[in-house]
């Protein structure tokens, strides 16, 4: 059976209902980085030759003094390649790493010097509008 792409995505009540973070609300946090003022351009060949049309992204999250902070991403296209894979140094000190869910550990960032602010960065030069 086949399903239309629209069929996996949430309807802007449902992102409210599972408390997704909207624009509006983003707008005043110094780590949010909008997508919405990127016109599309003409993509690299790279990612329009090479990625299907649907990408997956997987944040792992530890939590910190300041709550909740980013710890790894993942990309996945939808044919199962890996596009990115990065962990992540949070800015705050960390309380507690959410091994048992995450997998992160102490050890594992132990060396990252990759903040939220590079991520942002290099997914944004990595897929394009037309990618997504």
């Amino acid at each position: 059976e086949s399903w239309p792409l629209d069929a996996f995505l949430l309807t802007s009540e449902q992102l409210v209902e599972n408390k997704y973070p909207l624009d509006l609300e983003l707008d005043s946090n110094p780590d949010f980085c909008s997508t919405s003022s990127i016109a599309p351009s003409t993509p690299s060949t790279a990612t329009t030759a090479t990625l299907p049309p649907i990408l997956a992204i997987d944040c792992e999250m530890v939590v910190t003094k300041n709550g909740y902070e980013l710890a790894r991403a993942t990309v996945v296209a939808s044919d199962g390649r890996m596009v990115y894979d990065k962990f992540v140094k949070p800015k705050s000190q960390i309380l507690d790493y959410c091994t048992e869910f995450s997998g992160i550990t102490a050890e594992k960032l132990s060396d990252v010097t990759t903040r939220l602010s590079d991520v942002q960065q290099e997914l944004l030069e990595t897929i394009t509008p037309l990618d997504a």
